[in-house]
């Protein structure tokens, strides 16, 4: 049945119909009841939405059937706690986004899926959450479950045959979303086919996914009759459909921080980042505006490469650790922040990073004694920018002096191909 979105609006009323569609602006909706298929379309915004805890959809589906490849559809500062999206009959419980859109034609922005339930069941293929030209933005899935279950006929040649999936996301931005703390359960009939946690994919015109600051901490993952992995996101799969996507400051299953413009190579339809051999750049900060954000769990963030960082802001509020890991250097410029709550009890570097063996952060452009330790402390204030007073000595076993960032030129400011030479400032002391 379709309910107009402004009876719903205008009555404030509990949905409990079994086919739900809004198509104008509309805010403050309410859901409750079972087996609705919640279809948001065109090109309008929907915001304030909540449901009661257990509440079970069929399917999300977001300008999935939409005609007009321009159509914009925008959800946010909605709330879906606890609700249940489980379908049986589209090999998917939400897609979010229509293919082969020339630009992102669903937004969800500010919106919560913590603790919901993502079931699929496919006849050949099941993927939980599908993002085709979906924009994402401070969304929260911290503890979602995703559950994959996808048959497979060994006559088939479909190399998608029994494939399962939590998540895939193609030609997608996903920036500040969270994903920790879910779990994840794939098989298929036989324990044949293809099961990723997460996959990552472009198109033939060029577009790909960005990955900006996802957390994928505490993940656990349970891949047919196999014990669950505690920290299972390892690995992110790129499929060969456009051949390319990018991550900045993604945090795998045991946090450690990976940044990469991972691209296609090989015959399988579906690698791993390692598999190709590429460079995993570590910490992306580089221009004022990047962001670095952790927030406070039992996994800390892990650099295990070195790195280095030359503008913007390192986060760490809700008590935060950074660990720098064995033999990993970190190397800051002044123009760097790092931020932490007002209200945390931070008495010295030591409550917001942690060293490993012969690992150290440096200061660039500084010599090795007190300017590079007064430099170091002034990188830091609480969120109501206030600055700390530690003393140099505190932080002497943390930071060393070093050399100058000299800047790449425009065209070398890629993945991959930013490898920031370091030269000597004219007359500076090392002392």
């Amino acid at each position: 049945m379709l309910i107009s979105a402004s009876v719903l609006c205008a009555f404030s009323t509990l949905a409990e119909e079994n086919d739900i569609t809004i198509n104008s602006d509309v805010d403050g909706l309410h859901f409750s009841g079972d087996n609705a298929i919640l279809s948001l379309t065109g090109t309008c915004t929907a915001s304030g939405i909540t449901v009661d805890t257990g509440t079970s959809f069929a399917a999300l589906q977001i300008n999935k059937n939409s005609a007009d490849l321009t159509n914009v559809f925008t959800l946010k500062d909605s709330d879906f706690s606890g609700a249940k999206f489980i379908d049986s009959a589209n090999s998917w419980s939400a897609l979010v986004g229509k293919v082969g859109a020339s630009y992102h034609n669903a937004v969800v922005l500010n919106t919560s899926f913590a603790n919901t339930t993502f079931e699929a069941y496919g006849s050949t293929w099941a993927t939980c959450f599908t993002f085709y030209n979906a924009g994402f933005d401070n969304v929260d899935f911290s503890g979602a479950t995703f559950r994959g279950d996808a048959s497979f006929n060994a006559a088939s040649s479909d190399p998608d045959n029994g494939r399962s999936e939590a998540l895939w996301i193609s030609c997608s931005t996903l920036n500040n979303v969270n994903f920790s703390n879910i779990k994840i359960e794939l098989s298929s009939e036989n324990g044949s086919g293809i099961r990723n946690p997460v996959t990552l994919s472009g198109a033939a015109n060029g577009t790909y996914t960005v990955m900006t600051n996802v957390d994928f901490r505490g993940a656990a993952v349970k891949i047919d009759s196999a014990p669950v992995e505690s920290l299972g996101i390892k690995h992110i799969h790129l499929s060969s459909d456009g051949k390319r996507a990018q991550m900045k400051n993604v945090l795998l299953g045991d946090g450690t921080i990976l940044s990469a413009d991972m691209t296609w190579v090989g015959n399988d339809a579906y690698s791993t980042f390692e598999e190709y051999g590429q460079v995993n750049v570590g910490l992306w900060l580089k221009d004022s505006g990047d962001r670095f954000t952790v927030i406070g769990g039992d996994i800390s963030a892990k650099l295990t490469v070195n790195s280095y960082a030359s503008a913007g802001s390192i986060e760490l509020p809700d008590g935060a650790l950074f660990e720098i890991s064995d033999n990993t250097t970190l190397t800051l410029s002044d123009e760097v922040r790092i931020i932490f709550d007002a209200d945390a009890n931070v008495n010295g570097v030591e409550d917001l990073f942690i060293l490993g063996d012969d690992s150290t952060m440096v200061m660039a452009g500084y010599g090795s004694g007190e300017a590079a330790q007064a430099a170091f402390i002034g990188l830091f204030q609480d969120s109501e920018g206030s600055g700390v007073d530690w003393s140099p000595d505190s932080v002497a076993n943390f930071v060393v002096g070093g050399l100058r960032f000299r800047s790449p030129p425009p065209m070398r400011r890629y993945f991959g191909l930013w490898r920031l030479p370091l030269r000597p400032i004219a007359g500076e002391s090392s002392a």
